[in-house]
């Protein structure tokens, strides 16, 4: 589980779906949280994220269930994030953690939902931006947890040119056959 420490505040705080202190009605250019969904309040966000998390599903084949997510967080086995960027949802994450068997090393895994690139470019947000922005709340978060290592799993072939721009390197290629 993440540390309480590094929470920005609780869903408890959203203001129209959305967390923030509300000062103003004006946000400030590229304003950032993100924040950590405590499982007692994941049905509060879940009709949220719930389609960000099945638009990954459906993207990547992978096979898992969005309940099982639920399941997950609500278990405490994988933490709920979620990325808001001028008072707007901009990113759903989810981190599991686990002790590599082999290495003895804590290891995060990323399952991570942006929203679509042309949602964002019409609300004058640059998707390369978004992902920086999650990737160094993660890795903020990774150092507080004592955690050496942070990856994550893609079907996708264009994060073989994005990912090294995000400091990422190629670890393996895995092959599935299904029988």
């Amino acid at each position: 589980m993440v540390p309480e420490l590094l929470v920005n505040s609780s869903p408890e705080n959203f203001h129209n779906g959305h967390d923030f202190d509300v000062v103003s009605d004006e946000p400030r250019a590229n304003e950032w949280a993100f924040t950590m969904v405590e499982p007692t309040k994941l049905d509060e966000v879940w009709d949220l994220v719930r389609e960000d998390l099945a638009h990954v599903i459906r993207k990547t084949g992978y096979g898992y269930r969005t309940e099982r997510v639920y399941m997950a967080i609500l278990q405490g086995s994988c933490s709920l994030f979620m990325g808001f960027m001028n008072r707007g949802h901009v990113a759903t994450v989810v981190l599991a953690g686990a002790t590599n068997p082999l290495t003895g090393q804590n290891e995060l895994t990323i399952v991570s939902a942006e929203k679509d690139d042309q949602d964002l470019k019409a609300r004058v947000i640059e998707p390369m931006e978004v992902r920086q922005r999650c990737l160094d709340s993660i890795e903020e978060i990774a150092r507080g947890m004592n955690v050496r290592r942070i990856g994550f799993h893609s079907t996708r072939r264009g994060w073989l040119r994005q990912a090294p721009k995000l400091g990422f390197r190629l670890r393996e290629y895995t092959f599935v056959k299904d029988i």
